[in-house]
């Protein structure tokens, strides 16, 4: 007998309904940590950057994530719950013609993390790679995602009670859905201490030098930090800029002009030339994707 999901359908009204604003330019979604795509035709993403713990929920269509060699399929009403730092590709499916890929995406901040490690005493996982990131549909983690969102637009409620809903989320995931790696403790990642503080200010024009300034570290240390994760400065530099350049261009209808300026280039072409060597396509294809007449 097929599992009831009462909220799982609340949660995708939601959605739609959002994306639908969206579409129609009568919002950009500004709901802290919630972000919805939607896209009639097939995306493909190169290199997608996760700076922060991640939860994917497909609405419809079909989401493929590749590790490597290996492939992960994720369908309407399962999840997704991604560690970070992480890089995957990405392709977003639609299921046809008449019915777009849909997909609700929470994602969780240092506060949070912080905050859930302050509340709940729980240790964190060091062996990912033997975690799936992959759950099947759960009624208890589309409640609490359906409490959060249900109270996430009333700003008269305040940040705070917002913030713990994700929390809820959070808790869910980590005791019930076999997600602790979401705990993972990224204030020991050099790389996410690097992020952290280029999230601060995007825009601006970062040399390795002021990061080290505000850091306390030698140049010598940080890169040596950084090279010890696989990584290097100005790869985390793109990876910061890039991830939020492909939030904005997937979840709001700012000017892709406006979002280079964010993301710290002063020219539009530069910018999308960027783009497009990152993940292998341009934002205005990414656009033109989400479109239904596309």
């Amino acid at each position: 007998m097929k599992e009831e999901r009462p909220c799982f359908n609340k949660i995708k009204d939601f959605v739609l309904n959002a994306a639908q604003k969206k579409e129609a330019g009568q919002t950009n979604i500004s709901i802290s940590g919630f972000g919805a795509v939607k896209c009639w035709h097939q995306q493909r993403i190169a290199a997608v950057p996760f700076l922060y713990p991640c939860l994917v929920l497909v609405v419809t269509g079909c989401k493929h994530i590749y590790h490597g060699h290996k492939e992960i399929q994720c369908f309407p009403g399962e999840f997704l719950a991604i560690p970070a730092p992480a890089r995957y590709d990405v392709v977003n499916t639609p299921e046809g013609s008449q019915r777009p890929f849909l997909a609700l995406y929470l994602h969780f901040d240092d506060w949070l993390i912080e905050q859930f490690h302050r509340l709940y005493q729980m240790e964190d996982s060091n062996d990912i790679d033997k975690i799936s990131i992959h759950l099947k549909g759960s009624e208890l983690l589309d409640s609490a995602i359906w409490h959060f969102l249900e109270i996430s637009h009333r700003r008269e409620l305040g940040h705070d009670l917002v913030q713990h809903r994700l929390i809820e989320v959070l808790l869910c995931l980590v005791k019930y859905c076999n997600a602790s790696h979401m705990l993972l403790s990224m204030s020991h990642s050099w790389r996410h201490r690097v992020y952290s503080l280029l999230l601060t200010n995007s825009s601006r024009d970062w040399l390795i030098s002021d990061v080290c300034t505000l850091l306390g570290v030698s140049e010598s240390t940080l890169r040596r930090k950084l090279r010890k994760e696989n990584t290097d400065f100005r790869t985390t530099i793109e990876d910061v800029r890039m991830g939020l350049a492909l939030s904005e261009v997937q979840f709001t209808n700012l000017p892709i002009s406006i979002i280079a300026g964010h993301c710290g280039y002063s020219s539009f072409s530069r910018f999308t030339s960027r783009f497009s060597n990152r993940f292998n396509t341009t934002p205005s294809r990414l656009r033109k994707q989400m479109a239904e007449s596309g």
